[in-house]
């Protein structure tokens, strides 16, 4: 494992803790870019070191990336089974686990397939396993866990699945000296009919609970105690969602979907309101929220009539319309429905004359 010094001044930690987080109503996305390797179930950013710590469904190994992806190095799990339910937390503030003081940046491992939730906690510098605590929370499937900063204790939910239907749907607040459950609520209570299934959790630096739902498009955020705060809606494209990381100084929100990392913004520059941030939309100012972009041009299908990719909507590109009508040709049916018919010769007629776009991935026909 290569070394970095990751380690902290107090003051910084304190800082990272109660820093205020900005209040969303509706994220964009920013970024986002694809893991190889197979489902991501973990995922941890670490504010201090900007870069993305995951783990593998069954892996041996917890990895760590840049902000786009690219490889750093691995953690190797060693003391804790490899998982197909498990979440990652990179700490913010020093707490006492199990007996053993954790510093801040330590990368916490929370094992939850197995019988009730395990916790590990890694030296990410020197791959060394610090402490671990066995608790008395759930059975066989614990989708998402964190240090609460400011409480000093741990939270984690239950997933709707799995062997102990008992404990489907809670989350707890746990006692990280002896692994004893202190408060539990289900996510029905937070908010009726709200589900986590696949998920995750994280806190946020005002001390609130973020749980994502692997079954619902909304981020629930609620105090500890379980009082709903609010409801964030998450764009349409990023299901299904798996786990979930708050970078708290910047207020962005990762989240993570099979193998596809994202990240997301508050971001008011999204002209088309389809959760596409506009620096990352391939259609700014049509809501293209599949962002379907069928000859790989830059320029999505609901703001490219130019088949012939001259750089303008003219005459050839209704020729080549007409031929196409009926037929299932995915470059020219603009709505991605499946079907070329009146439906796109509607949408063609609004991009008469123009050049594609305008799009946030390319300039080529600016």
């Amino acid at each position: 494992m290569f070394e970095t010094t990751r380690r902290v001044a107090p003051g910084l930690a304190i800082a990272l803790a109660l820093v205020a987080t900005p209040a969303h109503a509706e994220l964009a996305i920013v970024d986002n870019f694809e893991l190889i390797g197979g489902v991501k179930r973990g995922l941890a950013f670490a504010p201090l070191t900007n870069t993305i710590w995951t783990y593998r469904t069954f892996g041996q190994t917890i990895d760590e990336h840049t902000e786009s992806g690219g490889p750093l190095g691995s953690l190797t799990i060693d003391g804790a089974d490899n998982t197909s339910s498990a979440a990652l937390d990179i700490t913010t503030a020093e707490f006492v686990l199990n007996g053993t003081t954790i510093p801040v940046g330590t990368l916490l491992y929370f094992e939850g397939s197995r019988g009730a939730l395990d916790v590990y906690a890694y030296d990410p510098d020197f791959d060394v396993l610090i402490a671990s605590l066995a608790t008395s929370f759930g059975m066989d499937n614990i989708t998402g866990g964190a240090l609460h900063p400011q409480r000093g204790t741990l939270f984690a939910v239950h997933s709707e699945g799995g062997n102990g239907a008992s404990w489907f749907n809670i989350v707890a607040e746990i006692d990280p000296a002896d692994g004893a459950i202190l408060n539990s609520y289900t996510t029905q209570e937070v908010l009726a009919g709200y589900d986590v299934q696949q998920g995750g959790l994280d806190v946020d630096a005002n001390g609130r609970i973020n749980v994502l739902s692997n079954s619902d498009t909304r981020l629930l955020v609620f105090e500890p105690d379980g009082t709903l705060v609010e409801t964030i809606q998450l764009p349409p494209l990023m299901t299904p969602h798996v786990d979930l990381s708050l970078d708290d100084p910047s207020g962005d929100v990762w989240i993570s979907s099979s193998n596809i990392i994202y990240r997301l913004r508050d971001d008011p520059n999204d002209s088309d309101a389809d959760g596409i941030a506009d620096a990352v939309d391939n259609c700014i100012d049509a809501a293209n929220p599949g962002q379907v972009d069928a000859d790989n041009d830059g320029y999505g299908n609901a703001c490219d009539g130019d088949f012939n990719n001259d750089c303008v909507v003219a005459a050839i590109d209704l020729g080549l319309l007409k031929l196409a009508f009926f037929s299932a040709d995915a470059v020219i049916d603009l709505n991605a429905d499946g079907i070329v018919n009146a439906q796109d010769l509607g949408i063609f007629k609004g991009l008469f004359f123009l050049p594609p776009g305008p799009s946030g991935l390319t300039d080529a026909c600016s």
